[in-house]
């Protein structure tokens, strides 16, 4: 029998996140250390901005300034065309959607730092209004 464990999806944001130009944190660093996959579930009103993008950053210690990117390995989408460019998820279609994005660590990875940017900031920036994370171990 297989051993497995599962976290059910917690939000990492308390307030809806305003997306910019750049890559900026998506809630705080995500511990790995017992976990082989982390699932992301995001709800995105996108306003006037295009292309939202995701990556997820890899890290041997909390908080280190060494990042390595993550294959974003599934993405379960209601809406819109994704694409994957090196390493970054990118949703193609700029409609409101909800997404599901999984991250596999193969538990060698013991910090995930999740991060979000759109290409272009609309007059009205597109938002990030809940983001939940679970984790499990298979």
């Amino acid at each position: 029998m297989t051993d497995t464990k599962f976290r059910n999806p917690l939000p990492i944001i308390s307030v809806a996140q305003t997306l910019t130009a750049s890559f900026v944190d998506l809630g705080d660093e995500q511990d790995m250390r017992e976990f082989t996959k982390l699932g992301l579930f995001l709800n995105i009103n996108i306003n006037n901005s295009e292309n939202i993008q995701v990556k997820a950053i890899g890290r041997t210690s909390a908080g280190d300034a060494i990042e390595y990117l993550l294959p974003i390995r599934s993405a379960n989408f209601s809406a819109g065309q994704v694409g994957v460019k090196t390493f970054v998820l990118e949703l193609e279609n700029d409609v409101d959607q909800g997404i599901i994005l999984e991250v596999e660590t193969g538990n060698i990875i013991p910090f995930v730092q999740l991060q979000v940017k759109v290409g272009t900031v609309g007059a009205t920036a597109g938002i990030i209004s809940n983001a939940l994370v679970s984790k499990s171990y298979v």
